[in-house]
């Protein structure tokens, strides 16, 4: 078993966006990714390269540990935003858990 590979993106996570349609002049469509989405992808592949230190990807099993921090909603009262501080209540809405482990998930792809 070899040394774990700690990959960590300092900043307000983001969850994988849906793609987007758009219809050409011709009468045809196009899917794309959001921006906000590339721009995060990009920047943990980046994050992702420089902690690989140059080592070609990982083959094989790979065990894959996603921990995301959201900021607390300023919406919250006082008495949410300490349960929330203090770790006794977590974020329930959207977007759900694994959109984030998706767009990380992603982001690795021919990286590590």
């Amino acid at each position: 078993m070899t040394d774990p590979i700690r990959i960590v993106l300092a900043g307000v996570p983001v969850a994988k966006g849906r793609p987007r349609f758009a219809r050409l002049k011709g009468g045809g469509t196009v899917a794309f990714t959001p921006a906000h989405t590339r721009t995060y992808q990009d920047a943990l592949r980046f994050a992702a390269s420089e902690a690989m230190q140059g080592r070609d990807p990982l083959e094989g099993k790979v065990f894959v540990d996603v921990s995301v921090y959201l900021p607390v909603p300023q919406s919250w009262s006082g008495k949410k935003t300490t349960a929330a501080l203090a770790g006794t209540l977590r974020p329930i809405s959207k977007p759900d858990i694994d959109q984030f482990i998706k767009i990380a998930l992603d982001s690795l792809n021919t990286v590590a």
